[in-house]
């Protein structure tokens, strides 16, 4: 499962956010045909919620799951996740381990077409 952390404000979280959308949506039908589901979260740390469903809606996402946590960087979540004030992504087994963090899009695409070879 890849969970992607972001927010409206940051520029370059909501583009890499929007990169990551593309790339499941490309592997999709790949992992579906082999009778697998690509799962994704997209969490939004912004503070208002019509902010969060105004962009979403612009951003087309492609996630299996969008959420949004108001809380932010002072969420629960983002303490246990150890954010540190700064967004980032992680890739989960099935077992719930991490096996890779703060990936870029283009990491990530080589790493299903590894895993789909």
């Amino acid at each position: 499962m890849l969970v992607n952390f972001w927010a409206a404000y940051d520029a370059a979280s909501r583009d890499e956010n929007i990169r990551f959308s593309m790339v499941t949506q490309k592997y999709d039908e790949k992992v579906m045909a082999r009778n697998l589901r690509l799962k994704s979260m997209s969490v939004s740390m912004d503070r208002f919620p019509m902010v969060f469903e105004e962009v979403t809606k612009q951003d087309g996402l492609n996630f299996t799951e969008v959420t949004l946590v108001t809380d932010g960087f002072q969420s629960k979540l983002a303490k246990d996740l150890k954010l540190n004030n700064r967004f980032g992504n992680f890739l989960i087994d099935d077992e719930g381990k991490i096996i890779a963090k703060d990936f870029t899009p283009e990491e990530f695409e080589k790493m299903l077409e590894r895993y789909l070879d």
